[in-house]
């Protein structure tokens, strides 16, 4: 699966599950040089923005907010450690989708 589909994704789990980020948009994201992550789209998944930004891969997927809500308060701690180890932390998620 493509980087760009597998953040969507995740993405997509982590709202369901009640990841807000109030200081981030919502997806339709790109993935710029496989790093950066622009964002736009709020309506879409029901996250309240007040502005526009770019932000890391890192920013996001790193969170403890995020990691909460998209491996639950008892995993998200440890499955955290273990995606700081991999290469490829987004083919790390991919597992858990």
């Amino acid at each position: 699966m493509k980087n760009e589909i597998i953040l969507k994704k995740v993405i997509e789990k982590a709202v369901k599950n009640g990841w807000t980020m109030w200081n981030m948009v919502g997806v339709k994201s790109t993935i710029v040089n496989e790093k950066r992550c622009s964002w736009s789209g709020a309506k879409e998944f029901g996250i309240g923005f007040f502005g526009g930004g770019v932000f890391t891969l890192n920013d996001i997927i790193f969170s403890h907010k995020f990691a909460k809500a998209f491996w639950g308060e008892e995993e998200w701690g440890y499955q955290l450690q273990q995606m700081v180890l991999e290469k490829e932390p987004l083919k790390y998620l991919e597992k858990f989708l």
